[in-house]
């Protein structure tokens, strides 16, 4: 079930490095500007993003996170579970 976090409290963190390797997201419908939506924050990193179809698949070679032992969170945040 999707629900909407309005504070930290129930954000969490992790205490080791995260990395993701050869991630592939495929929209709906394409989307040339989709690269310029991607937000890096608390030392997130990415590196290799392509796309294909004109912009509907996207590609990332790699996309690392830094140990947080809270997650960062302003606003509105989704929360699955």
């Amino acid at each position: 079930m999707e629900r909407l976090v309005q504070n930290c409290d129930e954000c969490r963190g992790w205490s080791e490095l995260q990395s993701y390797a050869n991630t592939v997201i495929t929209l709906a419908s394409a989307d040339k500007k989709f690269e310029g939506s991607i937000a890096m924050i608390a030392g997130a990193t990415y590196g290799g993003l392509t796309s294909s179809e004109g912009g509907k698949g996207w590609s990332i070679a790699s996309i690392k996170t830094p140990t947080m032992s809270k997650a960062p969170c302003t606003g509105y945040i989704k929360n699955h579970g």
